[in-house]
């Protein structure tokens, strides 16, 4: 349980799900999956639907140089989605939430919702999409940066 680990000193959520403990992802995201993920139960996998690929991910991101990025959004194991989460919460550890206003994979409101959830987070603003880290990389750099300078002060 890294909440717990004396070697963590901060923890940082890059427009993520953040499940509370003994909740699931699904439970997090409203009690469904997203209606553009495809199911295959037999199997227990889950993917992007391939044409939901060009509304979930940014205008542009299929052409620019970080778009190979998405021959890599294969099938993701069901469990990922619906096991609860066994961890605690950070307790005294500050924690940074990156919310990214313009994500159509997870909702702002949902990751505002989930970065309220913990008292001692800080939300740090930007405006890009779901894959931050590869449409901005500059950007969301500087916000870790940021992040790591309030923990070690």
């Amino acid at each position: 349980d890294l909440a717990n680990d004396p070697r963590v000193s901060g923890a940082g959520y890059v427009t993520a799900f953040w499940p509370q403990p003994g909740q699931s992802f699904v439970d997090a995201a409203g009690g469904q999956l997203a209606r553009w993920i495809e199911v295959d139960e037999a199997m227990g996998l889950s993917r992007i639907a391939d044409a939901a690929v060009p509304k979930v991910l940014p205008a542009g991101f299929a052409e620019t140089a970080a778009g190979g990025a998405t021959t890599s959004l294969g099938a993701q194991s069901l469990l990922s989605f619906t096991e609860p989460s066994e961890h605690s919460a950070w307790g005294d550890n500050p924690v940074t939430y990156i919310v990214c206003t313009e994500d159509r994979v997870v909702p702002e409101s949902a990751q505002r919702q989930m970065a309220s959830n913990e008292p001692h987070t800080v939300i740090a603003e930007v405006a890009a999409g779901h894959f931050v880290m590869l449409t901005a990389p500059d950007v969301t750099a500087q916000a870790i940066t940021d992040a790591a300078g309030r923990i070690i002060g």
